[in-house]
C-alpha cells in the first residue's frame, strides 16, 4: 500500500511540476533572421485576456492581409545607410514601411523605422527584449528619436516598460500554439516640434501586448490600443497569417544585373529564374517614394530580361527593387542622367 502511495503521490508532484513550467524566451528562438519573410493579417482590437501561468489566449479573429514582409539586411534597403547601428531590418514592400533593428545574444533593440517617406532613426536605441526572458522578468528603458517632415522637425522621447505577464497556449486564425509567452509594453512617449513658432506637443501611452514562442522570429499575434492628448484612441491587433521561413526566392531568382547605368530612357534588368513565377518591379527615389511600378509574368526557366522606360523620371539617383509574390529577392541602385 505504501508503494502505491508513493507512486501516486509522485504522479501528483510530477503532474504539478508539469503544469507550472515556465517558458523561457532566448535570443536564437525570436530574434528576426536575415532571409526569412512573414505575412500577418491585420484586424480589429482584440482583448488581450488574462495574465498568469498556463493560460489559453483565444484570438481567433479575421482581417485583411498587410503584405509580405521580409527580413533583410539593413544594407539592402534604400535608406539603410541612416541606420549604422542596425544589424537587421523588415521591409515591407505594400506598406513601404521598413524597421530597423539591432539583434545580439543578450538583446533586441529598435533603431527606428521609414514610414511614410519619414526617415525615424533612433539617437538612443530602444530595448525591445532581453535575454533571456522568463515570466516575470521585466525591465525600462528610455529612448529618443527625431525626424524630418517637410519643414519641421519632430522630437520625440519616451519610456517603455517590458515585462513577461504571462504563458501558455495561444489560439489563432492560422493555428494554435503551446509554449507560448506573453509580453506586455507599456510605452510612454511625448512627440514635440515647433510650427510658426509656437510648440506643439503630443502626449501618448500605449499599451501593447505581443506573443512570441521560440523558433518563430517574428511575434505570433499583438493587439493594443493607444491614447494621447489630442483625442485618440487608436486599436488594433495582428497575427501571423503566413511565416514562410528562409527565403526561398532568393534561390529561384538569381544573377541580377542591370544596365546602362547611368541611364537616359530604358532601364535593363537581366536575371536568372528557376520557377515560373511573376516578376514585380518598383522604381523608389532617393528618399524611399515610390515613382513607378510594373508587373511582368510568364518568365521562361533560364535567363530573363525587363525593359523599363524611364523617360520620364528626372535625374538623380533611384532604385529597383526586384520583387516575386510579394517577396524581395534584390534591389539595385541606378542614375537617371540627361
Amino acid at each position: 500500500m505504501k508503494k502505491i502511495l508513493h507512486l501516486t503521490f509522485a504522479s501528483i508532484l510530477f503532474i504539478a511540476v508539469a503544469i507550472q513550467a515556465q517558458v523561457t524566451i532566448t535570443a536564437t528562438g525570436i530574434n528576426p533572421v536575415v532571409g526569412e519573410n512573414f505575412t500577418l493579417i491585420k484586424g480589429a482590437y482584440i482583448n488581450p485576456g488574462s495574465a498568469g501561468a498556463n493560460q489559453t489566449w483565444n484570438l481567433t479573429s479575421l482581417g485583411t492581409s498587410g503584405g509580405v514582409t521580409n527580413v533583410v539586411s539593413p544594407g539592402s534597403t534604400i535608406i539603410g545607410s541612416n541606420f549604422p547601428n542596425a544589424n537587421v531590418a523588415w521591409s515591407n514592400s505594400t506598406t513601404n514601411v521598413s524597421n530597423f533593428f539591432k539583434a545580439t545574444s543578450t538583446a533586441l533593440e529598435n533603431h527606428g523605422k521609414f514610414e511614410n517617406n519619414w526617415i525615424m532613426p533612433y539617437s538612443n536605441a530602444e530595448d525591445i527584449m532581453h535575454y533571456p526572458f522568463t515570466h516575470l522578468d521585466s525591465f525600462a528603458d528610455t529612448w529618443n528619436n527625431q525626424y524630418q517632415n517637410g519643414s519641421y522637425t519632430y522630437y520625440q522621447r519616451g519610456t517603455t516598460k517590458v515585462k513577461a505577464d504571462g504563458y501558455g497556449t495561444l489560439i489563432i486564425g492560422s493555428g494554435t500554439y503551446n509554449n507560448v509567452m506573453r509580453i506586455r509594453f507599456q510605452q510612454s512617449f511625448v512627440d514635440s516640434t515647433y510650427q510658426i513658432g509656437l510648440p506643439l506637443v503630443t502626449t501618448n501611452t500605449r499599451d501593447e501586448y505581443k506573443w512570441y514562442m521560440n523558433g518563430i522570429h517574428v511575434p505570433i499575434a499583438t493587439t493594443y490600443s493607444l491614447f494621447n492628448n489630442l483625442g485618440g484612441p487608436a486599436s488594433g491587433s495582428t497575427y501571423l497569417g503566413g511565416f514562410v521561413g528562409i527565403n526561398e526566392l532568393q534561390n529561384t531568382i538569381s544573377n541580377i544585373s542591370i544596365y546602362p547605368n547611368p541611364t537616359t530612357k530604358f532601364l535593363n534588368l537581366n536575371f536568372t529564374t528557376t520557377a515560373n513565377k511573376n516578376v514585380e518591379v518598383k522604381i523608389m527615389n532617393a528618399l524611399g517614394a515610390l515613382v513607378k511600378t510594373e508587373t511582368r509574368d510568364n518568365f521562361k526557366n533560364g535567363l530573363n530580361t525587363i525593359s523599363l522606360n524611364v523617360e520620364t523620371l528626372p535625374s538623380g539617383i533611384y532604385f529597383a527593387q526586384i520583387l516575386s509574390e510579394g517577396i524581395i529577392a534584390e534591389t539595385k541602385r541606378f542614375v537617371v542622367s540627361k
